[in-house]
């Protein structure tokens, strides 16, 4: 559920903030979890027809919704800001929120992710909304796995769909502005990756390689793999998928310690 109230937040009918919702919904889904629409569910609540709604009001709505019962809800707040230089433009989206038991309000964590971005500088209305829009939702995917670790806690035991149903799909992972290096580091990982079957290079040419990659595993657990190997190599990488097709582009960052997780499962 989008908490609007606070000034300088993105409104809830804005489309950058649907992109958010459509993110972490299915991306969630995917997990494991059951979620269910606040739109669809309340569409006859007065309070579904109103902007800058406070937590109170949410809160008080999800505890209205008897079919299903709600038990865990979602509450985030959308923010950009951009800060003009002399050649170029600045562009910052925050996602911030908090988990919440819907019965009796207790607090179950929180959770804040963002990122920056280089605009041209004469970027604005349809091109500047597009752009937050789009680092919106990568930060929608993000949220998404944070909020499956926190849910993973809280529905200990509970019966979960599988990372790789069996079904084996082809992918497409197209690497832009890696090494060749860099390159054989993360082939070593994609190997490692549950559902794994095989993969081979398609094209290649300066700082990009297009892979065909055959695997069993859900995307969204393939995109959590993306997300910690990245972590492991000391990358930071901009990841963006449509079907079956993946971009990664690297973000240049200093070179820093490779950080190990000897106990995630891959």
């Amino acid at each position: 559920m989008s908490e609007d109230a606070e000034p300088g937040s993105i409104s809830r009918t804005n489309n950058v903030t649907r992109r958010v919702i459509n993110e972490i919904s299915g991306q969630i889904s995917e997990y494991g979890f059951s979620v269910f629409d606040e739109a669809a569910l309340t569409f006859n609540s007065p309070k579904q027809k109103t902007t800058r709604r406070r937590d109170s009001d949410l809160i008080d709505l999800a505890r209205s919704i008897t079919r299903p019962r709600i038990e865990t809800i979602v509450l985030f707040t959308v923010y950009s800001e951009s800060r003009i230089h002399p050649h170029t433009r600045k562009l910052r989206v925050r996602v911030s929120g908090r988990l919440l038991d819907a019965q009796s309000g207790r607090h179950l964590g929180h959770f804040e992710v963002s990122d920056l971005d280089t605009i041209h500088p004469r970027c604005g209305g349809r091109c500047y909304a597009e752009t937050v829009g789009k680092i919106a939702q990568s930060l929608g995917r993000k949220v998404a796995d944070v909020l499956a670790q926190k849910l993973d806690v809280r529905f200990a035991g509970s019966t979960r769909k599988p990372d790789n149903d069996g079904l084996v799909r082809g992918l497409s992972l197209t690497f832009k502005n890696f090494g060749v290096v860099e390159m054989q580091d993360i082939e070593g990982y994609l190997r490692i990756f549950s559902g794994y079957r095989s993969h081979r290079l398609v094209t290649s040419f300066h700082r990009q390689r297009e892979i065909w990659y055959e695997s069993s595993i859900k995307h969204a657990k393939l995109g959590r793999n993306l997300d910690r190997m990245f972590s492991e190599l000391g990358m930071q990488a901009r990841i963006a998928f449509e079907g079956n097709q993946y971009t990664i582009r690297q973000i240049r960052i200093p070179a820093q310690a490779r950080r190990k997780a000897p106990g995630y499962k891959w």
